[in-house]
Parts: C-alpha cells; structure tokens; sequence
C-alpha cells in the first residue's frame, strides 16, 4: 500500500525504499505500526496529494511533513488519515508554513470540542472556505505581501469553519 502511496505521488522506486526506512523509523519511535503509519500515508496521497512535494520541497520533507501529521493525530487520538487529508487539501489552497500549522491547529481545536471531525470541516466546509480565501486573498491586490496573502487566506479558512461549529 505504501508502495502505491509514493507512486501515486510521483516517487519511484528509490523513493519507495526510502518511505518504507522512514515509517519503520517512525513507528519504533512513535510506537505506532507500520501498518497504521501506511494506512495514514495512502489516505492523506488518495485524498490530499500529502507526498506530493510543495514548490521548493523534496519528496523527503514531504514525507517527513505528513509523518510529523500523523504524529499529531497520534498524540490528539485523531484520526492520521483524515487529518492528512485535511492538510494536503488545504496546503492544495495554498496555504503554507505557519497559516498551514495554524488552519491546521484550528481543525484540531473544533475537532477536540467533539461538535465536528476534522473531515467535516474539510468535506462540508472546504468549498465554501476556498472561496472566501480566494476572494479575501484577491481583494488584497498584486502588490501585497505573501505573508498578507497567507494571513487573508487563514483568516477566511477559520471565518468559514466556524460556521461548522455549534453555537455556545
């Protein structure tokens, strides 16, 4: 399945071999199985294109973001696929860095108050964030910042996701 995995995102053969040491690393360190560790890689690439490299990143610093995911999930009791899911959907909308940590940390946070998972907001709330990101981010012109464009696109990522979360 991990074979698959890295195929699927564009590695090959020595990439398959270096994904294979890694997750064996990672789960000794962790204490999670392989198998678990896989299942997580093949659902975050099947729906979030997690081993696929960003601009400006390898396949093993890829790979090495998604485990550091996983190694999230693990610690919150969260499901590592979805939640790999959920990060490569949003890194795919451009969000980057510390905004990707952060939309990241929010969907926790909502999924931690137990009123939604963390595949809800991105199944039910994605399409409608995307757009507002996309609006607020075109709203700030061809002469902002990437930093001002990351922060428009954060705060629209979270202004939309809350609408997901009960009232108090």
């Amino acid at each position: 399945a991990l074979t698959h995995a890295v195929l699927g995102g564009g590695g090959n053969a020595t990439d398959v071999s270096t994904a294979q040491a890694r997750v064996q690393a990672f789960a000794l360190r962790t204490g999670m199985t392989t198998d678990d560790v896989s299942a997580a890689l093949v659902t975050g690439q099947q729906r979030g294109s997690v081993l696929q490299p960003a601009e400006g990143q390898t396949r093993t610093q890829a790979l090495d973001a998604a485990l550091e995911t996983i190694a999230e999930a693990n610690a919150t009791n969260t499901d590592a696929g979805g939640l790999l899911a959920a990060r490569g959907r949003l890194s795919g909308l451009g969000l980057r860095g510390d905004s990707l940590k952060e939309a990241m940390r929010f969907s926790l946070r909502a999924a931690d108050l137990g009123s939604v998972e963390v595949g809800q907001i991105i199944q039910q709330g994605l399409p409608g964030a995307s757009r507002l990101m996309a609006t607020r981010t075109a709203m700030l012109g061809p002469g902002a910042s990437e930093d001002d464009r990351q922060a428009a696109a954060l705060a629209a990522f979270r202004d939309d996701a809350a609408r997901l979360l009960p009232d108090d």
